[in-house]
């Protein structure tokens, strides 16, 4: 971790909570305002943030937003090597949430400070098998294809014509 006067330590803990429906507790819950974002306490909460984040933040003295310096910039950087460790192991898992991860993924624009969470995100997935396959096992996103739906026959993808080689 970064020196910052307010942290005298160089170390700090990270912590992502995945929602999950009360009644089933293996589909995820995206809730219509967000999650929140805390230092031991919430700090703000973010439409645009479906999963929630807990960490040693350095805070204005206000305590209504996170403050934009090194210290900061490495936790936001370690919530996404986090929120990508943790897909990784529920798609081996291969339970519903396995499945429903997507759901978890900021979408929507964020601006500010958090702004760099959604790319960072994306980066830190590209290279994992998290994706799972109607042919079997995990696969990166670039090596996957969603089929569409004139492209299926009883809810299966059509069969692929290949030219003859050789």
């Amino acid at each position: 971790m970064p020196k910052q006067a307010e942290r005298p330590w160089s170390s700090s803990t990270v912590k992502i909570g995945l929602p999950v429906t009360a009644e089933n507790q293996d589909i995820p819950h995206v809730a219509p305002g967000g999650q929140y974002v805390l230092a031991f306490l919430p700090v703000v909460q973010m439409p645009q943030l479906p999963f929630v984040i807990q960490a040693d933040f350095v805070l204005p003295a206000n305590h209504e937003a996170v403050s934009d310096n090194p210290w900061n910039r490495a936790l936001r950087d370690s919530v996404a090597h986090l929120f990508a460790d943790t897909i990784g192991e529920l798609a081996m898992e291969r339970g519903r949430l396995g499945f429903r991860w997507p759901d978890y993924i900021p979408v929507l624009p964020i601006d500010g400070f958090w702004q760099p969470l959604q790319g960072l995100i994306t980066k830190y997935l590209a290279p994992l098998k998290v994706f799972h396959s109607t042919c079997g096992g995990l696969y990166t996103a670039e090596e996957v294809r969603i089929v569409p739906s004139n492209f299926k026959h009883d809810n299966a993808p059509a069969p692929a014509i290949l030219p003859h080689v050789g």
